[in-house]
């Protein structure tokens, strides 16, 4: 009968230790793009010389970078603005480089800006060619 308590004591053991929270994997430090994937909220947005503080009411706008599969170092990015219910947005890629702890993020080889402590700084051209300055926080 002792024997039998023991074995069953050492099966629950053996049991619960198997059902263990497993530590999760430490974030790899130059996947810059699981770094700063997610939405942001606009806070502030610059057309040419116009400056707006975001949200007002009927206006605001989001921006969204998604890692772009497995690669570490490029996010597509979806740009949505909405204005008292119409929508408008626009999408690219952007690539992502080190800046210390910080990440610049480049257009086409053309620098557009930086994230650092989950804050990203935009400036980029429109098609229209209006240069567009963009403030955004997670």
């Amino acid at each position: 009968m002792r024997q039998r308590s023991l074995l069953l004591a050492v099966f629950f053991v053996a049991v619960l230790a198997g059902c263990a929270k497993k530590d999760d994997p430490a974030p790899d430090p130059d996947d810059f793009a699981a770094r700063i994937a997610g939405t942001y909220q606009v806070s502030k947005l610059t057309l040419n010389t116009q400056v707006l503080t975001l949200p007002q009411q009927g206006l605001s706008a989001s921006l969204k970078l998604t890692k772009k599969g497995t690669l570490m170092n490029e996010v597509i990015y979806l740009l949505t603005f909405n204005n008292n219910g119409a929508t408008e947005s626009g999408t690219g890629e952007f690539q992502l480089f080190d800046s210390g702890a910080d990440v610049d993020i480049y257009e086409d080889g053309i620098k557009r800006g930086i994230w650092s402590n989950n804050t990203i700084n935009l400036s980029i051209l429109t098609d229209d060619g209006l240069k567009l300055v963009i403030v955004a926080k997670k």
